[in-house]
């Protein structure tokens, strides 16, 4: 049964795209710290002054940021409102150079820690923001019209899609 959000706390974002406000919340507009836990986000209403954002803690009642739910688990139970433009995920992780070494990114001699966003439209656009606490910024958009066959996914943009129910491999 699907559960409802907790109570979301209200932003206004003065930005006009997506894009702005995936690039907004990788800078920390929600969780500035980086060990905030994850956040589901909602993008309400647009108007010419900007987003309404609703932001939602991934931690249950009585969970501390460590105990924090994975955003693929929690999204696939939540029930998002039907009037929400876009739904994102705001987390924390670690990033690392690909390369021969046979270890998770966190255990990587040259890992930095990393805020990552992922924001998905109803249509199925995705924009993604990798923001290193060391300043790099990698911002990814991928366009419905690509296809989804051809898109690389994982296990949040899978959750995302099933969330705003839209098609899923």
């Amino acid at each position: 049964m699907p559960m409802k959000p907790q109570e979301p706390s209200e932003h206004r974002v003065p930005v006009r795209t997506i894009r702005d406000v995936a690039v907004a919340l990788a800078d920390g507009l929600v969780t500035p710290e980086w060990t905030s836990p994850p956040v589901i986000v909602g993008l309400a209403s647009i108007d010419d002054e900007g987003f309404d954002l609703r932001v939602h803690p991934l931690t249950l009642p009585g969970e501390s940021a460590s105990e924090a739910t994975h955003p693929a688990e929690l999204l696939l139970v939540l029930d998002i409102p039907e009037d929400w433009l876009a739904l994102g995920t705001v987390a924390y992780g670690w990033v690392a150079p690909l390369d021969d070494r046979q270890v998770r990114p966190s255990g990587h001699p040259d890992a930095e820690r990393a805020r990552i966003v992922e924001i998905m439209d109803r249509a199925g656009n995705e924009t993604a923001v990798i923001q290193r606490v060391t300043g790099g910024q990698h911002v990814i958009e991928v366009a419905v019209d690509c296809g989804y066959d051809d898109r690389e996914t994982g296990a949040v943009q899978d959750a995302l899609r099933r969330a705003l129910g839209l098609p899923t491999p």
